[in-house]
């Protein structure tokens, strides 16, 4: 979602400046840091990016007083951190007693007081009521669509494996195998006859047996595990909304070149991943602003490169 950066316009700020701040933007790597707090509100269901200066962290944040010479730098961070003391949502919290409900006006950071003026919230899917309150004010966690797919891919590798561990069984033939194995070194003299067979088995030597035994080898199927692992496959892109050909990098079938395939992502991109976070990406220009040119452009706007990357052609 972040490819190729984001493109500042401004009637306020020449192409100097627009220059100047994209550098500053680059140096500090603050779009980076935006994109991993997506990261982290994507995995977890909430995530933040919290803003740092000289100020006193407990109070609210004076947008104004930012200088050029204030220090100032954005940290990723997830639901857990912000809330190091106190388990609770991120919008409200209940009272000691648990009887109502009061506005949070902090957040509490490894032990660190933060006014919620010094932090960008993010929040993951949207919950139904009924189970919100359990989230504490967070969302659901893309992985959570993904549990019973994930589980069917790991079962079905797994079976996989163990298909081709077994896939050629040896069938050793005794004579009188449940008497000896009822004497006293009956069991220790099996196995060492049937270790001594495995070591002789090869593609140079000959197997020794005694005449009256037989040796026979089974080959298992694989018959049906390419169509299964491959539904399997398609169950999975299907709820991570991820094509099979970048998920998995099979390439298109048919006479399909893939294109359509990417497209379908570069939408669910657009609509989950840029419209989410253009709000936060926009806060953090703007005090990037504040602390260059000592003002914050009214018109400025960003526009995100497009995703879909045209031919030559």
């Amino acid at each position: 979602g972040f490819r190729g950066g984001v493109t500042i316009k401004s009637k306020e700020l020449d192409e100097d400046d627009i220059l100047k701040l994209n550098t500053a933007l680059d140096e500090d790597d603050d779009l980076n840091t935006v994109a991993q707090a997506n990261k982290w509100t994507r995995l977890f269901g909430g995530g933040a990016v919290i803003i740092i200066t000289d100020q006193d962290a407990s109070t609210e944040l004076d947008i104004n007083s930012i200088t050029e010479d204030t220090p100032l730098e954005f940290r990723a961070i997830d639901m857990w951190e912000l809330f190091w003391s106190l388990q609770n949502t991120n919008d409200y919290a209940l009272s000691i007693d648990g009887t109502k409900l009061t506005n949070v006006e902090y957040y509490d950071y490894y032990g660190q007081r933060l006014h919620k003026s010094r932090v960008l919230p993010m929040k993951g899917l949207i919950a139904p009521s009924f189970v919100r309150p359990r989230l504490r004010g967070w969302g659901f966690s893309v992985a959570e669509a993904l549990v019973r797919s994930i589980n069917q891919y790991l079962k079905a590798t797994d079976l996989g494996f163990e298909v081709l561990d077994e896939f050629k069984l040896d069938v050793y033939r005794l004579k009188d195998l449940a008497s000896t194995l009822g004497s006293a070194q009956g069991e220790a003299a099996v196995k060492r006859r049937m270790t001594l067979a495995n070591w002789l088995k090869n593609y140079q030597n000959a197997l020794v047996l005694d005449k009256e035994d037989e040796f026979d080898h089974k080959q298992l199927s694989f018959s049906g595990l390419a169509e299964a692992m491959q539904g399997i496959r398609m169950q999975v892109a299907s709820d991570m909304r991820m094509p099979l050909t970048k998920l998995f990098g099979i390439s298109a079938a048919g006479f399909n070149s893939g294109e359509d395939d990417i497209e379908v992502y570069n939408s669910m991109v657009e609509s989950s991943v840029r419209n989410k976070v253009k709000y936060i990406l926009m806060k953090v220009i703007k005090l990037k602003c504040q602390k260059l040119f000592s003002f914050v452009p009214e018109d400025l706007t960003i526009e995100f490169q497009p995703l879909r990357e045209m031919s030559s052609e």
